[in-house]
């Protein structure tokens, strides 16, 4: 259920793209509707449907406000149920409070605001599944979009990584029944 609409003005191109104002934009929003909790997922990506339990239940039973939690994000390929990396942890799971800021950098940031401090941070098992370099030509589109974003390569310096053809292909298993969620 949409409960609001956020509208930025059209850009011709991906120059200007500022992912730190539009993220602080969507949590201020949040003030209107007093979340529990606040997790980031972007357009091209998924919380596994397997998952989807396992996160209620973490977040009903076990999920400490005063953290933020990571998730391991699955660079899909060709379908939803094959991912060829992992291990790219990705901070995006918080409880709400009012007032929280978000660091200040156009690109390539972990969302956490900033009023959290790093040894806060958990990392989980959850997933999340990353479609945008499913295909080839995604990932060229993709490496693309970055260029033309960070030309000056500002906030990250290489984007050729997002180029990387596939490795060793990985089936999307459903976790274990009774699987720690919070990793030590």
């Amino acid at each position: 259920m949409v409960k609001a609409l956020l509208i930025n003005q059209p850009r011709p191109s991906y120059r200007g793209w500022n992912d730190s104002t539009n993220r602080q934009r969507l949590l201020d929003a949040c003030e209107d509707f007093s979340p529990q909790w606040v997790i980031w997922i972007d357009a091209d990506e998924i919380i596994p449907a397997t998952d989807i339990p396992l996160l209620r239940r973490f977040l009903d039973t076990e999920a400490n406000p005063a953290l933020a939690y990571g998730f391991e994000v699955l660079r899909m390929i060709g379908d939803e149920n094959h991912y060829d990396k992992n291990k790219l942890w990705g901070y995006r799971m918080f409880a709400y409070r009012q007032g929280y800021t978000l660091p200040r950098r156009t690109l390539h940031f972990e969302p956490v605001p900033v009023q959290i401090d790093r040894c806060a941070w958990k990392r989980t098992r959850l997933r999340i599944a990353h479609f945008g370099s499913l295909t080839a030509t995604m990932r060229r589109a993709r490496y693309a979009k970055y260029r033309e974003a960070d030309p000056n390569r500002q906030w990250q310096s290489s984007y050729s990584e997002l180029l990387d053809k596939p490795g060793h292909i990985w089936d999307l298993c459903p976790l274990a029944e009774g699987t720690k969620i919070v990793i030590e």
